[in-house]
């Protein structure tokens, strides 16, 4: 077995994502808090009982699904990548609460791989993230490559994509 090459890391865009999931962490404590003060706490004569029940879940269901959806992005977005020179095995790190989690699949676990624009436009702003979607076999969810990492590797990462864009279901 050679050893692993890292092909792709997310840089910078590493800091701004664990940012991101710490505070949707604090925004899901807030919304316990929330929670509590609005249902026990506070006595508010305009509001009827259930509607303070209502008002306090919907404060909690706000903070927790925040929480629940860059926590499930978390473990999909891929932080390091390594392959093998042979492109048999592929190693992905990726975020997880504390840490990272690293999973290892062979090239045969993957149903493809494929680009996207990343693109958005509004009145505004006009938005460009380019990315790549890693396909895992029995995965519902894709890996995400945030291509505004680092690719040290250019020419291994090419033929790695280029490999993965022509696996076929079995």
């Amino acid at each position: 077995m050679s050893e692993p090459i890292l092909v792709y890391h997310a840089g910078n865009q590493v800091n701004r994502f664990r940012f991101l999931l710490a505070f949707s962490l604090a925004c899901c404590v807030a919304s316990l808090v929330g929670c509590y003060w609005i249902a026990f706490a506070v006595e508010d004569g305009d509001l009827t009982g259930q509607e303070r029940w209502l008002l306090a879940l919907l404060v909690l269901a706000l903070g927790v699904a925040f929480f629940g959806g860059m926590f499930v992005y978390a473990r999909r977005y891929v932080v390091w990548l390594w392959v093998d020179e042979r492109l048999r095995e592929v190693t992905i790190e990726t975020l997880a609460l504390f840490g990272e989690r690293e999973r290892r699949f062979d090239i045969g676990d993957f149903a493809g791989a494929n680009r996207a624009a990343g693109e958005m436009m509004t009145h505004y702003h006009r938005i460009r993230t380019p990315y790549v979607r890693l396909r895992v076999r029995n995965r519902r969810l894709p890996y995400v490559i945030d291509l505004q990492g680092h690719i040290p590797e250019e020419a291994l990462f090419e033929r790695l994509l280029a490999k993965l864009s022509v696996v076929r279901p079995r």
